[in-house]
Order: C-alpha cells, then structure tokens, then sequence
C-alpha cells in the first residue's frame, strides 16, 4: 500500500501490486475492471519478458524511496499543540453543509470525530463539537446508515452521505459505536445512543456466530446492493 501511496498519490482496496521476484515492488494501484486488469496482466507479461531489468531497477528505486521515508518519521512528545495542528487541519478540510472531510467519495471519520470532542473537552471549543455533531448526525439520517436493517456501510459516495458503497465492514462499523457512544456522553443526545445501540443489534443479529465475521458484500458477483436494496413492495 505505501508504494501504491508513493506511485499514484492514491491507496484503496483492493490493492493491485506486481512484485519482482526478491519481492520489491514495481507497479501498484487499486482496483481495474476486468477487461483493464486482463491487459493490464498482458503488458507486465509483456514487460517482464522483454525488459525486466528496467522493472527490476523501477522497483529498486521505489524501494529506495519507501525506505527513505520510513526514516523520516521521530518520535515526538505529545502536546496540546499537536491538537491544534489536527483542529486546524480537519476545519479546513470541514464540509459545513453536509459534515466529513473533503470531497467525495466520503469514509466515516471516528477517529477525527473522536478526537475532535476531545478537543472541545480540553478546550471548551464549540466549533470542534459542532463539526462533530453535525457528521454525526448527517451520517446517521443519510443513506450510508442502514434504516432498516441497522449498521453502516463502507462509505457514501456522494458528498451528502445518501448513496451507500453496498458493503459493511466489521472494524467500521466497531469503531463507530464507540464514536457514537462518546458524542452520546457529551452531548447527551438520544439519537447518537439509538444509533449505536442499533448498530450493535445488526453486529449481533448479521456479523456474529461464535465468533465476529469482518464484512458482509454488497451481494452475488454483479448484484450491487442485493443485500440492501429494497423495493417499495417489500418495504410496504
């Protein structure tokens, strides 16, 4: 995922890596549709057959890079203004209208809200519990909340969180229980706790038998949001 990261700006699952033989990268990227992914297999083929010391030298030197990075990040002592390098990030990133961070598509930011009523606790911030609130809130009436059937999908591909990626992921859906839950305690609002309460049901009910499965599709090969997708016949 680093050298898709360093390669392309962008990383995503499922993640698509061609690796030379001692196992260093060459060429990384996220997902191709099948015709794409067929030639995409023919070129490296292709490449590999007739110049595979360029590969070979390409992935030296991204993983050159890679270690070059690595060695960037020290240690550092945690302060309050760390938090004010965060709050001032994630305001500027801060959709007003809808809630999140940025464009679409749209992931459920627990760890950011989490850390932004943290925030408002040390510093009695309005506009950081405000931020917090109002995704919450947003995510919860939108389409990326299951209504019916409880839990959250993968994330909205729209910027209003109204149309859902048919998945639902496990570790999401964990972390935004505790999410809900600590917006809950702070603000005492009895949706944030429904929510929660209802996405544990769905975790119950659809993801758990003796032990907890990590994502549940979108529905068969070629069924985007089988699973899901009701008709008005079968909602009535």
């Amino acid at each position: 995922m680093d050298a898709a990261l360093a390669m392309s700006g962008h990383g995503g699952w499922p993640l698509t890596a061609f690796l030379t033989t001692d196992l260093k990268p060459f060429f990384a990227a996220t997902f191709f549709p099948k015709a794409q992914f067929t030639q995409l297999l023919g070129k490296i083929a292709e490449m590999w057959e007739n110049d595979s010391e360029e590969l070979i030298a390409s992935a030296d030197s991204i993983v050159e890079h890679l270690n070059a990075e690595s060695q960037l990040g020290k240690a550092c002592e945690i302060n309050a203004d760390i938090f004010k390098k965060l709050y001032s990030q994630l305001h500027q990133n801060f959709d007003h209208n809808f809630g999140g961070f940025g464009p679409a598509p749209k992931f459920p930011p627990s760890q950011a809200i989490r850390n932004l009523l943290r925030i408002h606790r040390r510093s009695g911030s309005d506009e950081a519990l405000n931020m917090a609130t109002l995704t919450l809130e947003k995510m919860a009436r939108g389409g990326i909340f299951d209504h019916l059937g409880g839990g959250f999908a993968r994330y909205s591909v729209d910027e209003r969180w109204l149309i859902p990626h048919f998945e639902k992921m496990l570790y999401d859906n964990a972390l935004l229980i505790v999410t809900y839950l600590e917006a809950y305690q702070v603000t005492k609002n009895q949706m944030f706790k429904d929510v929660a309460l209802r996405t544990i049901k769905y975790l119950m009910n659809e993801m758990y038998s003796e032990a907890f499965f990590s994502a549940q599709d979108a529905g068969d090969v070629g069924k985007e949001g089988e699973y899901y997708v009701w008709s008005l016949e079968e909602l009535e």
